[in-house]
């Protein structure tokens, strides 16, 4: 009980700006959300999403180096290119926007899971991927030994 008291009166500088940063996430993703489904264009976001992940991992294979600054370039340029190629694909042919948007989310996705597949067995790539994303900040570590973690 104490460790939930301890917890919600942010008094830890960390859980302060995992919550502001929560919080902020949360107002910004709310209100593109509103604007894309109202503008029926919800789709458009999960291709972009999806988008990112060949960016990601060819801005990891050109720097060989897991620099947030290169993966996050890395996803930007891809999921920038997947919205220009659905305008693209929608204006110069027949295909619809929904299709266009499938299209491009399946084929994006399937190239970045192509791309992961092979930095996982290049032996260049930590063993998990995915705990890189989600590692701790330095600052949080003298947390790991104590009974409040």
């Amino acid at each position: 009980m104490e460790d939930l008291i301890t917890f919600f009166s942010f008094q830890n500088p960390n859980i302060r700006f995992v919550t502001g940063g929560s919080v902020l996430l949360a107002i910004s993703s709310a209100l593109v959300g509103c604007f894309t489904f109202l503008k029926k264009k919800a789709l458009v976001g999960d291709a972009v999403a999806h988008a990112v992940l060949p960016g990601i991992c060819l801005a990891f294979l050109l720097s060989g180096t897991k620099n947030p600054i290169f993966l996050i370039t890395g996803a930007f340029i891809t999921g920038w290119l997947s919205l220009i190629l659905i305008d693209v694909i929608t204006r110069k042919s027949k295909i619809k926007e929904d299709t266009a948007i499938g299209l491009i989310l399946s084929v994006f996705f399937g190239v970045g899971i192509l791309l992961l597949t092979m930095i996982q067995h290049s032996g260049n790539a930590a063993p998990n991927w995915i705990g890189f994303i989600f590692i701790w900040q330095s600052s949080c570590t003298h947390w790991a030994g104590s009974d409040h973690f």
